[in-house]
């Protein structure tokens, strides 16, 4: 059944909870009547006839986000737009930017769900070796939502104060395999952390296989060169 707006009418004895949003063409105005924006199904307009809200969708914003996601995966974040997300998710615009108040709000919201996802695909790694390689593996992957999360978003996500679950779960990692305390080893997650963004960034623009192996290749014997001989990086007590 298509859904029908309309601005319609109730009585004055009405109460002052009784909104619901909705557009359409106005009745004759009565000054016993109060005015109520409603969105409905089905709804009479005369007589003061109450109408049906409608029913809420408590999982639209997340139907939104996976639709922005999808488009995200491929085409990238440039050419997202809010018209496109609205008809992916097979709702309307208005809808969208009721929930998000802008393109930037809506990508902050993806990037969050992309770091859930990388987040989780890295720290369930049964050693720092594979999770360093799962990390990679995601970022090649999905470049385009990589690309998302490192974008004007990541100072947000990520902004200070915000938690950083892999960092906390690599800083453990390392403490329970070589000893000492988690923020000992501070250097040497960002020295992994670096290495392997920067390779990811370089296999997202490179179009060679044969390059492509090669940065792959190289980056994960650096850091298992480096896991190796962690001491180089560990800070002394």
């Amino acid at each position: 059944m298509r859904q029908l707006d309309f601005l319609i009418v109730l009585k004055g004895d009405c109460h002052a909870d009784e909104k619901w949003p909705c557009r359409g063409q106005l009745p004759a105005r009565g000054n016993d009547f109060k005015y109520y924006n409603v969105s409905v199904t089905m709804c009479k307009l005369s007589g003061g006839t109450k109408c049906m809200p409608r029913t809420a969708d408590h999982h639209l914003e997340t139907k939104i986000v996976n639709a922005a996601r999808r488009l995200c995966r491929l085409h990238g974040a440039r050419s997202l737009t809010l018209r496109s997300v609205a008809r992916e998710a097979g709702t309307t615009t208005t809808t969208v930017y009721k929930r998000f108040q802008n393109k930037e709000a809506l990508l902050v919201a993806l990037a969050e769900l992309v770091q859930a996802k990388i987040t989780a695909k890295t720290t369930s790694s049964p050693t720092i070796e594979t999770a360093y390689r799962n990390f990679l593996s995601f970022a090649e992957r999905h470049p385009h939502e990589y690309n998302l999360l490192w974008g004007p978003a990541w100072s947000e996500v990520l902004a200070p104060g915000r938690p950083r679950p892999i960092k906390e779960w690599l800083l453990d990692k390392f403490a329970a395999r070589f000893g000492g305390k988690p923020e000992d080893y501070v250097r040497a997650y960002y020295a992994l952390f670096l290495l392997v963004h920067g390779t990811a960034n370089l296999l997202a623009v490179t179009q060679s296989r044969r390059s492509q192996e090669e940065m792959r290749d190289n980056c994960l014997a650096i850091c298992d060169a480096l896991v190796k001989d962690i001491k180089v990086l560990k800070a002394r007590s």
